[in-house]
């Protein structure tokens, strides 16, 4: 024999029996806070089947409550032991005891027999679990015992019962209900593996069982899942007002991005309820920072050597954070000197996504090139707020190409007379007006307009302040504007090839202006440049 003495805690299990009033294991006698009876149903099953010198109580049979329960749920169970004891177990004397870790975790520490068990006889008593209200593990496993102190051996098998929180379904509202999601990872390295978990509440009428066809399903359009697991089953049945939570483990995709991920509870492939809000994980390449060094630390850049004047391009620069902060909206690549802020028609540049320490990745944009021929310096870094970090990229010059075919024909032989630039409008006296293009000299209704190199007509006819106006691209993103005709040549028009030197139509004083004159623009990617060092 052994003794013991524990009193009952706060998390307890009540036993539905039929009276009021039990003895607490190894304590005084009183009542328990579920108000369980002072005796069970005992049902003489036979002769028992001793085994010499084993325990005085042998063990032979328990029906133990469901491995998982739902607060305040009730299970029938029960517990046979053979009388081996060379005694009658007499009622009221010896009692059924709890015990589960040697205190009572039930509530109801002594269950006292009914009427006595002779020697050699086979006992089974049956009672009613109720679940805690607490959620939590609980152990059960019950002994015979004299007094409520002296017990027999052997006890029954521990088993744990978990006891899952219940969710709140008294409101109307769907069947599934969200209530938490554990994020996966909010950074991760492309094709690492990713975990996060969601737990849903069952408040609808019938249980989800794997069987019934209940799963979890990703909640994005079209049920895509950026993870790989689009569809999860559930490992157990979950009944009415009962929680799952619910594993998700998947992979990250391999292109660096921002990847979203929601999951919501289906029968099928229709969820019956909430989904559990849209999450997101940045995936970017990682980076071995290896020893100290610079926060910002220069991988790979991609630009062009030569661009025509006005030009665009598509570039990417790549860096990797090894500082201790993440970069994120208040990080933008500028220009790093000796270029200059707004060179390349670009700057202040959003990263294409939050950088984690120890991850790196590539923002693509698009530049602009200056006007100006020549080579002009090309060159990126990382700022946080006001302070840029180091590394940049390497010091680079992209070239600026007088032009891909210069003019060869001057479109008129007349002189300059207003010049590219700034000036006093000649018709709205408007200071500092911006001249996009130059004027040239030439007669009224006779002077020819020659095309100062080959292309296709894009444009002929009005056009605006220009009057009657024709355009010419010649390839190379470059374009030429002829305004003011008083009319254009025979067969003139869009779609119309060209050649050098063919003449498109006349000079006039069509639109806004002074007197008659051509007024000649260059433009390259639609930006208008100086036209004269590209005339002969």
């Amino acid at each position: 024999m052994q003794h013991s003495s524990a009193r009952a805690t706060a998390k307890r299990w009540t036993w539905v029996l039929a009276t009021a009033t039990t003895l607490s294991c190894g304590g005084p006698m009183g009542a328990d806070d579920g108000g369980a009876p002072d005796a069970a149903p005992v049902r003489p099953t036979g002769s028992a089947t001793c085994v010499p010198g084993r325990a005085s109580a042998q063990f032979r049979a328990q029906v133990a409550p469901p491995a998982m329960m739902r607060p305040g749920e009730r299970a029938p169970v029960s517990v046979t032991f053979d009388n081996c004891s060379g005694e009658r177990w007499s009622a009221g004397t010896f009692a059924l005891v709890s015990r589960a870790d040697g205190v009572s975790a039930w509530g109801v520490a002594r269950v006292p027999l009914e009427r006595d068990v002779a020697d050699g006889e086979r006992v089974t008593v049956d009672f009613e679990a109720r679940a805690p209200i607490d959620p939590g593990m609980y152990a059960f496993s019950w002994a015979i015992a004299r007094d409520a102190s002296e017990w027999f051996q052997e006890p029954s098998p521990r088993v744990v019962v978990t006891v899952r929180s219940s969710g709140e379904c008294s409101a109307p509202g769907p069947a599934a209900r969200f209530r938490r999601q554990s994020a996966m990872a909010p950074f991760a390295g492309v094709g690492e593996p990713v975990e996060g978990s969601v737990t849903f509440v069952n408040c609808g009428e019938q249980t989800w069982s794997r069987g019934a066809g209940f799963a979890l399903v990703s909640a994005l359009p079209m049920g895509r899942s950026n993870f790989g697991a689009a569809r999860i089953e559930l490992a157990e049945d979950v009944p009415f007002g009962s929680e799952v939570t619910v594993t998700v483990r998947g992979t990250a995709p391999d292109a660096p991005g921002v990847y979203g991920y929601s999951w919501a509870i289906a029968r099928e492939q229709e969820a019956i309820g909430e989904a559990s809000p849209e999450e997101r994980v940045t995936v970017n390449r990682r980076f071995d920072c290896g020893a100290s060094g610079p926060a910002a630390r220069f991988i790979a850049q991609r630009q062009p050597s030569e661009l025509n004047p006005g030009q665009t391009a598509d570039v990417d620069v790549t860096f990797a954070n090894c500082g201790d902060e993440p970069w994120d909206s208040a990080a933008r690549i500028v220009a790093a000197a000796p270029a200059t802020p707004g060179r390349w028609g670009a700057g202040n540049v959003a990263l294409s996504s939050v950088v984690a320490p120890g991850f790196q990745a590539t923002t693509a944009f698009r530049i602009t090139a200056p006007t100006q021929p020549g080579p002009h310096a090309y060159r990126w870094a990382i700022a946080r707020g006001d302070a840029a970090l180091d590394q940049p990229t390497p010091e680079r010059t992209i070239n600026v190409r007088l032009a891909a075919g210069p003019c060869v024909v001057r479109p008129v032989p007349g002189v300059v007379t207003s010049g590219y630039g700034y000036r006093t409008h000649p018709v709205t006296g408007e200071l500092l007006s911006f001249h996009y293009g130059i004027d040239l000299d030439g007669a009224n209704n006779v002077t020819p307009i020659q095309v100062c190199r080959a292309g296709t007509v894009i444009q002929a006819g009005p056009r605006g302040t220009f009057g009657n106006a024709i355009e010419v691209a010649h390839g190379d993103g470059m374009t030429t504007l002829y305004a003011h005709q008083h009319h254009f040549a025979e067969g003139i028009g869009v779609g119309v090839p060209v050649a050098a030197g063919q003449v498109i139509g006349v000079v006039g004083r069509t639109g806004r202006v002074t007197g008659p004159h051509l007024h000649l623009e260059v433009r390259f990617g639609g930006r208008a440049v100086n036209p004269g060092p590209y005339l002969p």
